[in-house]
């Protein structure tokens, strides 16, 4: 067979197999970690390494109204101490859960985030892949039946900390893999579901019809792990992992101490004192912030804001509020990397 023609078939194969397994109704979300020691025959290598390889395939809409135009997700990895003794966090979560852990333990009390986590379009979108778009009216023709009632929801998390070796018997008394550390992998693949919503429409909506609300399953997957490589007494491990979807993972990342246990761990914010940790003042007023036991020059940003305009001196910390009622998150960070985090009410 020509080799151009031969190439041609497989893109072809490729894309129609692409826009099957990861369509506008499919997110894939996947992660992988490696930190460790890995040896392999095949070919052979030997690494010590910190890999971390992060993929999200998701449909973007452009009708979206409002800035965000693709559904919530969220993944992050941190490594502290050194290869005898790590301590890893990870946070892998989509949906309603993502964009609760993504808030911090400081968002408001009952706070309902169900459309903060969706996208409002004004007209209905088409969110089927390609292969479907061909085979519903097959199906159609064949049972009259044109639409799946049930999308299977995919999830799963592999996660190995130790000493691996294996043997494949071609290679004599030595192992042809030998693996020491810590091994994580993370799969989501849900479905994109859109629903009629009154909410949505618009002049922009066809006559007759109303907008459409676009949503994905919540789901979180969070792993905790420290290891302690010392005298034979005081060793020991440290393994905390788990992960629930829908109503199960909204409810426990929302958990106002689960939420900020999450947090601190991901980016650390109780390295550093920060005064007041919260404050109240009124729309266009001033406060003050000051930090202790920093190393170094230390600088401070505005991390949220929802009072239209507020701004803090990146040097000595005085933070004036927009000209709107809300509230306010200010992050300060020293040389040394280490950070803290105040909130402001504004009145």
């Amino acid at each position: 067979m020509n080799h151009h023609i031969k190439h041609s078939m497989l893109l072809a194969a490729g894309i129609f197999a692409l826009s099957g397994c990861a369509g506008y109704d499919r997110i894939l979300f996947a992660t992988k970690t490696n930190v460790g020691l890995d040896i392999d025959d095949k070919p052979s290598t030997a690494e010590i390494t910190i890999a971390r390889r992060e993929l999200a395939i998701t449909p973007t809409f452009q009708d979206a109204m409002g800035a965000e135009k693709t559904l919530p997700l969220l993944a992050s990895f941190g490594l502290t101490g050194n290869f005898l003794d790590p301590e890893i966090t990870s946070r892998f979560a989509g949906g309603n859960a993502a964009l609760i852990i993504a808030q911090g333990p400081n968002r408001p009390i009952n706070k309902s985030d169900e459309h903060e986590s969706s996208l409002c379009l004004s007209k209905k979108p088409d969110t089927r892949p390609l292969w479907k778009i061909i085979w519903q009216p097959v199906q159609h023709f064949l049972s009259g039946r044109t639409e799946e009632d049930t999308r299977a929801f995919y999830f799963a998390t592999d996660t190995a900390f130790g000493l691996k070796v294996a043997w494949d018997g071609v290679t004599g008394p030595y192992p042809s893999t030998v693996k020491l550390g810590y091994s994580r992998r993370e799969l989501a693949f849900p479905p994109v579901f859109a629903t009629a919503d009154n909410a949505c429409t618009t002049s922009e909506t066809p006559q007759g019809e109303v907008g459409s609300r676009v949503t994905v399953p919540s789901f979180v997957a969070s792993l905790d792990n420290s290891s302690t490589l010392k005298e034979r007494i005081d060793s020991g491990v440290t393994h905390i992992q788990f992960f629930a979807t829908g109503k199960a993972a909204s409810d426990f990342a929302g958990r106002p101490e689960v939420n900020a246990a999450m947090n601190n761990s991901m980016y650390h914010h109780n390295k550093l004192s920060i005064d007041p940790l919260m404050a109240t003042t009124t729309v266009s007023g001033t406060q003050a912030f000051q930090v202790s036991s920093g190393t170094g020059l230390v600088k401070f940003t505005i991390m949220h804001d929802t009072t239209g305009g507020a701004t803090v001196d990146n040097s000595t910390g005085i933070y004036t509020a927009g000209t709107k009622p809300g509230r306010s998150i200010v992050g300060a960070a020293d040389e040394t990397g280490k950070t803290a985090v105040a909130t402001i009410t504004v009145k």
